[in-house]
């Protein structure tokens, strides 16, 4: 297998893919590979534990290498920051040495805690009912919060909570060092910021001529794909004269009725154009399935702006563009300018980015076996879904719930009518997995296992 020096990387993807397969086969995880995609040299991955597919993970690049070893950087975020687990009833056979990070903190009086959090959140979620946790203490104590610090060094303690209902996965990232994983983690929340800043108010961008780049043979690559089914596409600036470091990349059909729009973000635009342009690619061919890969477009920013729009730009890119992307802005202040330096350098670059807007760069780092990853909140910056979707929350009648549905599938074919009312309630959607629904993996040979809500319900 041929190495390859990466730029943006301290250690070429042949190696990291090595080091993290070593240490995953260690904690009994076997992750294989469930599908690949090579579009004329775009390169998307995913792969799964081959014990459960609720185990897996995503990869793009510009090589084959490059993908796997993106796919394996997420398999070690989601498993070291406790991603994989964090939304599991981890305690229900009994205590555990510690649920989401050893140096978490359990109390049964948050107010303290949460008082330190008044700068960055609202008084409507600084709540207690806010911060009730899945899981509990050895004590018994519901209240779980995680050790972040500020730029400066300062310690602050988020709910777990919070993570879960506002901001997912967002934020997460792998390194071959700590600061190779701040930095991808930071690029991550900046794009997705930027992202839901374009959609939501239906910005325009300013396009960037692959005349003036450095190695435009990538978008190149890219339009003669998509011209071969009739798309056009062009690059676009997304820095939205801030000195943002990310890119888009814009597909369209010719009369403009349909398109999809990726981003990516790197300090070095060319990695930047890499990332947003695999992105665009990744799961998707559009010689195959051009309908499925466009979204309507549409001149109402009502909809453009609409919580689930951005949800559905979020989870896989779909959801409605505004018909103003095609147009160019009528004035910024500034483009995107290339940074180069060592990830330290990178992420003190980043940081000052986004600060100088006025936000507070809140940090967990995460270091196991030689391994370093972190999870990085903005408050006000980083937030994937709206704060009103924690208020409406009631974790505690979750919990109770919850509990008496497992004591009664248990018990099953006991009081199936008790059952059947539990699984209507207000806490579980019809579709849900009902193991993803109670936090439970059941194990395949299980009455339950691979059964909705509604199927169990039915079944009564």
């Amino acid at each position: 297998m041929k190495n390859h020096l990466v730029a943006g990387k301290d250690l070429n993807p042949e190696e990291t893919i090595r080091r993290i397969q070593q240490t995953l086969i260690l904690e009994d995880f076997s992750p294989e590979i469930v599908s690949e995609n090579n579009i004329g040299g775009l390169f998307s991955v995913l792969i799964a534990d081959k014990h459960s597919e609720r185990f897996m993970a995503n990869g793009k690049g510009i090589s084959r290498e490059l993908a796997l070893a993106s796919a394996y950087g997420e398999f070690m975020e989601r498993f070291m920051t406790r991603f994989f687990f964090y939304d599991l009833w981890l305690t229900k056979d009994g205590p555990v040495p510690w649920v989401y990070d050893k140096n978490e903190i359990w109390t049964s009086k948050p107010e303290s805690l949460l008082k330190n959090l008044k700068k960055f959140y609202p008084m409507s979620i600084l709540q207690s009912k806010s911060c009730y946790d899945i899981n509990q203490s050895p004590s018994e104590e519901p209240f779980c919060f995680l050790p972040f610090h500020t730029r400066h060094g300062e310690q602050l303690f988020l709910p777990v909570s919070y993570w879960r209902e506002l901001y997912t996965s967002n934020g997460l990232a792998y390194g071959n060092n700590i600061y190779e994983a701040r930095v991808q983690a930071l690029c991550e929340i900046i794009e997705r910021h930027v992202k839901y800043r374009v959609i939501r108010k239906g910005l325009s961008l300013p396009s960037v001529s692959p005349e003036k780049l450095k190695n435009p043979e990538i978008f190149y690559r890219a339009q003669s794909l998509l011209s071969d089914v009739g798309l056009q596409c062009k690059l676009l600036d997304a820095s939205l004269g801030m000195n943002y470091p990310v890119m888009a990349f814009l597909i369209y059909t010719p009369d403009q009725q349909e398109a999809f729009l990726s981003f990516g973000a790197h300090p070095d635009q060319e990695i930047a154009i890499e990332r947003t342009i695999a992105e665009a690619f990744q799961g998707r061919n559009p010689r195959e399935d051009t309908q499925d890969f466009l979204n309507i477009v549409s001149d109402d920013t009502k909809l453009t702006g609409l919580p689930e729009n951005l949800e559905s730009h979020f989870i896989n890119s779909t959801g409605i563009l505004h018909t103003n992307i095609f147009k160019p802005p009528s004035s910024l202040s500034s483009t995107f300018c290339s940074f180069h330096g060592t990830s330290e350098k990178e992420w003190d670059h980043l940081c000052d980015i986004v600060e100088k807007t006025g936000f507070t760069i809140l940090t967990r780092d995460i270091f196991w076996n030689g391994h370093s990853a972190c999870q990085i909140i903005i408050p006000g910056f980083s937030e994937v879904y709206p704060y009103q979707d924690l208020i409406e929350k009631d974790f505690q009648g979750y919990c109770v719930t919850r509990n008496e549905v497992i004591s009664l599938l248990e018990r099953y074919p006991r009081d199936a009518e008790r059952l059947v009312e539990l699984l209507d309630s207000e806490y579980f959607r019809p579709d849900q997995d009902l193991g993803e629904a109670l936090g439970v993996l059941f194990s395949p040979d299980a009455l339950w296992f691979n059964h909705t809500v509604e199927e169990v319900i039915e079944s009564h």
